[in-house]
């Protein structure tokens, strides 16, 4: 049995083609590759695509979508598109949970829920499913392009005025299913405090 798996974003192209274990920098830079929403705020950390086989032709898609507290709320629901567009064009993913994911340093608090610290970072959610696709036919999710990223973003140039983007591409008949990355990608160390990777 072939595992098939491809991802990728424009604006630095960004492409892994039969997904291995990466690693923490690898994980880092996948996070921040992100995609969600048309609001024109720069609040978008980062995002992932997870395709899940279900049973038969029938798949379930999560975003995971990253969110810089300082921005705007994001909304309850959001759409992937598939192509090739048989039996939907779309799919509505639900979000199902909201999770506050800020790093804290001893005596800090998250900006998150208003916190009052200076930073903070949210991992919100989003599930759908999709039934009947074509057997034996290669797939493409793609993300809906959002505006805009979060200018604390340096690694960038102009990342407030950036779109997110993100697909991936996944082969039914075969009974697969995307990776999952088990670190969240937020980097952030306390100062004089002892850290793993």
């Amino acid at each position: 049995m072939k595992r098939y798996l491809e991802t990728r974003r424009t604006s630095n192209e960004i492409r892994c083609s039969r997904l291995r274990l990466l690693s923490l920098p690898g994980l880092l830079l996948l996070g921040l590759l992100g995609s969600f929403g048309t609001a024109r705020a720069s609040h978008y950390a980062g995002t992932q695509i997870i395709v899940d086989w279900i049973s038969g032709e029938n798949y379930r898609f999560t975003q995971a979508i990253y969110r810089d507290c300082a921005g705007i709320a994001l909304g309850t629901t959001t759409t992937v598109n598939l192509t090739p567009a048989v039996p939907t064009t779309s799919v509505t993913l639900t979000r199902s949970t909201v999770t506050d994911i800020t790093p804290l340093c001893p005596g800090q608090a998250s900006s998150c829920n208003n916190g009052g610290g200076p930073y903070g970072i949210e991992e919100h959610i989003f599930v759908g499913t999709v039934t009947n696709l074509q057997p034996n036919t290669s797939y493409r999710v793609d993300a809906t392009a959002l505006c805009c990223r979060n200018s604390a973003i340096t690694t960038v140039t102009s990342a407030g005025s950036q779109q997110l983007y993100i697909y991936s591409n996944f082969r039914t008949g075969i009974q697969n299913s995307s990776p999952r990355f088990l670190n969240r990608p937020v980097g952030f160390f306390c100062a004089n405090q002892p850290a793993s990777l």
